[in-house]
């Protein structure tokens, strides 16, 4: 409801313009009705008004001085003038003072009406022109906050300039904000809940969080309640990590790791809703990782084994990592780098014949460090199966003197089975039939999957241009691209950046 403030010194006319006119029909509502311009100014002090509707001759302070006060003082609030002179000076004054318009003895209630409307509409617009201005400014201040935090130091006087204005001295909290589930949360979805609370926050989206930047008056602190009433608000199963308060522009990179060092810390442990950084309890070794690299070596020589070892074996890695408070990256690209060439040993041991695939994009997903463990075993848990299933399979001889002889020769473009047939002295239907028997599938396709599993270790371990890695399987580049997006989905460069160790 937009206010209006009713100044005139008659009581009759007060009470009909408070009485004779349905302020509610177009969102209005009259906050008081005043006999004199200095009643109006001393109103005014304590109370919120949007438009103000006043008789110019009065005692105690006319509507001119009360005018001029409003013009100098509230500038934003809108003036309508009722006047019995319809005089040239009484006009000019008016546009000096920037009154909205007047209306002229005797008073109709429709043409106040019609006045207050089109204030009430012009306000309206100027409201809207602001908020854009804003919105425009608070959108260059978090894109100029996104680039400072994300190294670019230049921004840091346009910054220092944008947000030491609305409080000195300043204080500034970095809050981290992650689905547990990994849906994604927006910023419209944040920055709204967090303005309920604090005038002046600023999002970025850095390392794969959402990240608010609550800028306060020194002294202050985000209290549990309020973050409490931000994560209800989102809807979400979240955690909201709070970095350290920090009293600089220059301290705010740290602010912003700690609020990531209390998001691991909730990982490690499963913590679910609100952490601070403040209150994490650390490891004192938390910094070396010397001692807690997962053997592939060691789990290899596990997993090809009949025992289950390698379920203790992973029990203690990850016993380390919680103790240790293991940063989660690390964590997941080392799980990712062991599956993958454990992976890559049991499509060897099996001669490709299976051609196992490990779900590695889950690990990614994992929402704390006992979900990772378990998807880990799982996935050790199917390797295992292949390996067993292996011990019940028979090959041909013949069949594997054509294989060995592929291994041997994989660098050359012209391999073919009608080749490798004729030089073992054998028929090629039969070799062909065989092959397919023992292996499922034919010898063309074996090949193309085997050279493309052969082409995915090597993107990952070697610096290898893609045109040398054709040359290295024996596949021309056009073809190598082919085959590859055919059984993985994406370019050979693709799988390199996701991959590379």
């Amino acid at each position: 409801m937009y206010d209006i403030l009713i100044v005139e010194d008659k009581k009759i006319t007060r009470e009909g313009l408070t009485q004779l006119i349905d302020w509610k029909s177009f969102g209005c509502q009259v906050a008081d009705a005043l006999e004199s311009g200095h009643a109006a100014m001393e109103y005014l002090k304590d109370h919120h008004v949007d438009v103000v509707l006043t008789d110019i001759e009065m005692d105690h302070g006319t509507g001119i001085e009360l005018s001029e006060h409003i013009h100098r003082t509230f500038p934003a609030i809108k003036i309508i003038i009722i006047t019995a002179f319809a005089n040239f000076e009484y006009a000019k004054k008016a546009l000096e003072l920037g009154v909205f318009a007047y209306v002229l003895k005797p008073i109709d209630p429709e043409e106040v009406a019609e006045k207050v409307r089109d204030a009430i509409e012009m306000l309206l617009r100027e409201q809207k022109k602001r908020q854009l201005i804003d919105n425009l400014a608070r959108e260059q201040v978090a894109k100029n906050l996104q680039e400072y935090l994300d190294g670019a130091m230049g921004k840091l006087p346009l910054l220092r300039n944008a947000l030491e204005g609305a409080f000195h001295p300043v204080t500034y909290t970095a809050v981290s904000i992650k689905s547990r589930d990994r849906t994604h949360i927006s910023s419209s979805d944040c920055v709204p809940l967090f303005r309920r609370f604090f005038p002046e926050v600023y999002s970025v989206r850095l390392n794969g969080f959402l990240t608010c930047v609550v800028v306060m008056e020194r002294g202050k602190r985000i209290s549990e309640d309020v973050l409490e009433q931000i994560r209800m608000g989102l809807y979400r199963n979240i955690r909201i990590c709070v970095g350290e308060k920090v009293d600089s522009l220059e301290e705010l990179p740290f602010s912003l790791k700690t609020s990531y060092s209390a998001y691991n810390e909730s990982f490690l442990n499963d913590e679910k809703g609100i952490i601070r950084y403040s209150e994490i309890k650390f490891k004192e070794s938390g910094k070396s990782y010397q001692d807690t690299y997962m053997e592939y070596s060691v789990l290899k020589k596990l997993i090809f084994k009949e025992q289950e070892d390698y379920r203790e074996y992973l029990e203690r890695v990850f016993d380390t990592y919680r103790c240790r408070g293991i940063e989660r990256r690390y964590i997941v690209n080392q799980c990712t780098e062991i599956l993958h060439q454990l992976c890559g040993s049991v499509n060897e041991y099996l001669m490709y014949k299976t051609m196992v695939v490990v779900a590695d994009t889950e690990l990614e997903k994992a929402e704390n460090l006992s979900d990772m463990k378990k998807h880990l075993l799982s996935q050790m848990e199917i390797l295992k199966e292949h390996l067993q299933e292996k011990k019940n399979e028979v090959i041909r001889p013949i069949v594997k003197l054509a294989l060995e002889y592929s291994m041997a020769h994989i660098d050359d473009v012209s391999l073919n089975l009608k080749y490798i047939a004729e030089h073992l002295k054998i028929s090629y239907a039969y070799l062909s039939k065989a092959f397919k028997e023992d292996f499922g599938k034919s010898y063309t396709e074996y090949m193309n999957l085997y050279r493309i599993e052969l082409a995915k270790k090597k993107l990952m371990e070697s610096d290898d241009k893609v045109y040398e890695i054709c040359e290295q399987i024996g596949l021309e580049p056009k073809n190598f691209h082919y085959l590859f997006k055919k059984y993985e989905g994406i370019t050979p460069k693709e799988f390199k950046v996701i991959h590379k160790v």
